[in-house]
This record gives C-alpha cells, sequence and structure tokens, in this order.
C-alpha cells in the first residue's frame, strides 16, 4: 500500500479543524453564552441558581424545626450505636478501648448532619458536641447499672433519676481516673462530631463568558 506524495509546490497544512464544545456538569446542556464556576465545576444558570436555592435555609420556621427534630433523634440513634459498641467491646473483651469515643464522635456526627438534610451549621455542631459528650457518659452507664445490682440497691425510679443526672458527670469522672491520653481522645472524638456536622457551601463565581472554538 503506497500513500501519495504531496507535490512540492503544495505547502504542507498541520492545523487540525477539532471543536470543542463546553457542556455544564449538572444537566450536560452545551454552554453557549456564560457559564458560572462552583467547586471546579462549570454551570449553567438553571444549575447555578439550583445550587443556591440548595444552599440557602428554608423560610419557614416550622421546615427548621423539623429539620432540628430529626439531627436530634438521627444524633441519638448515633450515641446509643457508639455507645453501646463501646460497653460491648469493654464488657465482653475486657479491655478499655478509649479509641472508641471518636468512632462514636464520628456516628454522631454523621448522623446529625444527615437528620439536617446536609446542611449542617453551628447550631447543628453544638448538637453534636453536646449529644457525643452525653454517649461517653451513657457507655458506662451499664457498668454503674451492673455494679448497683451487685450491691442489692433496687433498681427503681429513684436510682434512674440518680443515674441521669450523673450522666453529664461521667465523662469528666472517666478522665480524672484515667490519663491524659483519656483526655484528649475524648477531646478529638468531639472534634469529629463539630467537624462533620460543619456546613459545606459551595462558592460561586461568574458568569464567565464562552470563548467561541477557533478564537
Amino acid at each position: 500500500m503506497t500513500t501519495p506524495e504531496a507535490s512540492p509546490d503544495e505547502p504542507l497544512d498541520f492545523s487540525t479543524s477539532t471543536t470543542t464544545t463546553l457542556t455544564c456538569a449538572g444537566c450536560q446542556g452545551p454552554l453557549t453564552d456564560s457559564y458560572w464556576s462552583a467547586g471546579g465545576a462549570v454551570l449553567c444558570a438553571d444549575c447555578k441558581a439550583a445550587v443556591e436555592a440548595g444552599q440557602q435555609a428554608a423560610p419557614d420556621p416550622l421546615s427548621r424545626v423539623a429539620r432540628l427534630t430529626r439531627a436530634t433523634v438521627f444524633g441519638l440513634g448515633g450515641m446509643l450505636v457508639g455507645a453501646s459498641v463501646w460497653y460491648l467491646v469493654e464488657r465482653f473483651a475486657q479491655i478499655r478501648v478509649g479509641l472508641i469515643a471518636i468512632l462514636l464522635g464520628w456516628l454522631v456526627g454523621k448522623a446529625v448532619f444527615i437528620g439536617s438534610g446536609r446542611r449542617g451549621g453551628t447550631h447543628y455542631q453544638i448538637l453534636a458536641v453536646v449529644l457525643t459528650y452525653l454517649g461517653f457518659g451513657a457507655a458506662y452507664l451499664p457498668f454503674l447499672l451492673g455494679a448497683a445490682r451487685e450491691r442489692g440497691t433496687p433498681l427503681g425510679s429513684a436510682m434512674a433519676s440518680q443515674l441521669l443526672l450523673l450522666l453529664p458527670r461521667l465523662p469528666i469522672m472517666v478522665v480524672q481516673d484515667g490519663t491524659l491520653i483519656t483526655g484528649a481522645i475524648f477531646l478529638f472524638g468531639l472534634l469529629q462530631a463539630w467537624n462533620n456536622t460543619r456546613a459545606i457551601r459551595l462558592e460561586i463565581s461568574g458568569p464567565f463568558t464562552v470563548t467561541p472554538p477557533g478564537t
């Protein structure tokens, strides 16, 4: 197979005629006039408006109350799961694994964030930290109940009230009986809860003009 040779009188053409069309990262539609940039993604006007609307809190106060209630319920669920894992490991493995405090904080933070509709924010961060702190104490409540049962203390409403009043003090008591490492681990668990519920907002810049191909 032979290829035709170029005439020595004709200049060689090394140019290409490829064209590239800019498309929106949201709807995949072509961008012909202008575009916006959000988190490294290119958006059209409609998708940019949708992103902005999603980042704005609903004006209805009932919606905020509903989100806060759902975040609290989800956070309590995460706290109970983390505290249960903590208790089961120490109870049946016979080892004290304070690192589970970090897992507890992570679970609570993620649960509160999801319950908030993935909005996050300062009030959800405070909620997550409080639930995580209480979860540290909740992990040790079964041990107190077991000790009271061994002493023959009746487990009535009065005992339950005393345990609930003691719950906020339990994490401090555990740290006092432990080491500085225990306190550092507890603090890191609280930071996990705080960081997992921070608000995530995209910075939107633009509009930018679409440059036609070949210019």
